[in-house]
């Protein structure tokens, strides 16, 4: 298989992220996408007791995947969620080299990310929010949809936008549904 600038970025094997799904994404899962050469990520939500605390959550989760994997893994970090600063507090303690941000402005964190030495991708699924995202220096991007596969994301018109610097490596996502639940996986480009 093609080794990509993603993969150098990520010191993996294999150009493909696990998405973070957000009650999902265990240690377990990632820990078995990251033994396999990919990028394995976890959410800091998944697993966790009905009103449990995120923060004590995640601490478990990176602990337990630091058990199962001694391969780069990822944690994945919703913006619009209300305790996203407290999260990062927990990624930075704990060291994490990997964050995902998505659904809101890469601006809040990714200097303070980069500052301890952490990789940061952000999703998208518009030009304008890729562009913002490369202004913030993200070290990658996510091109992804939405669960409905009948909405249409720009990806040529978002790859051809960050192609023009040649900065930003642009990753790709696509969805594999199934009656029960929807597994995503991206699949990354160079």
């Amino acid at each position: 298989m093609k080794k990509t600038r993603v993969c150098d970025l990520l010191g993996i094997e294999y150009p493909i992220i696990q998405g973070g799904m957000l009650w999902l994404a265990t240690a377990e899962l990632a820990a078995a996408v990251s033994n396999a050469g990919g990028l394995g990520t976890m959410s800091p939500h998944a697993g966790m007791e009905k009103n449990g605390d995120p923060s004590k959550n995640l601490k478990l989760q990176i602990t337990k995947v630091r058990d199962l994997t001694q391969k780069p893994f990822g944690v994945n970090i919703p913006l619009y969620l209300q305790q996203s600063g407290i999260v990062m507090d927990v990624l930075l303690k704990e060291e994490v080299r990997i964050v995902i941000t998505s659904g809101g402005d890469p601006g809040h964190f990714t200097e303070l990310l980069h500052e301890a030495g952490m990789k940061v991708l952000h999703v998208v699924s518009t030009v304008g929010q890729a562009q913002r995202a490369e202004s913030c220096k993200v070290d990658a991007v996510i091109v992804e949809g939405v669960e409905d596969i009948r909405v249409y994301v720009p990806v040529p018109e978002i790859v051809e936008a960050l192609l023009v610097h040649k900065i930003v490596p642009v990753t790709c996502c696509f969805c594999a549904l199934s009656n029960l639940n929807s597994i995503r996986f991206q699949m990354l480009q160079d």
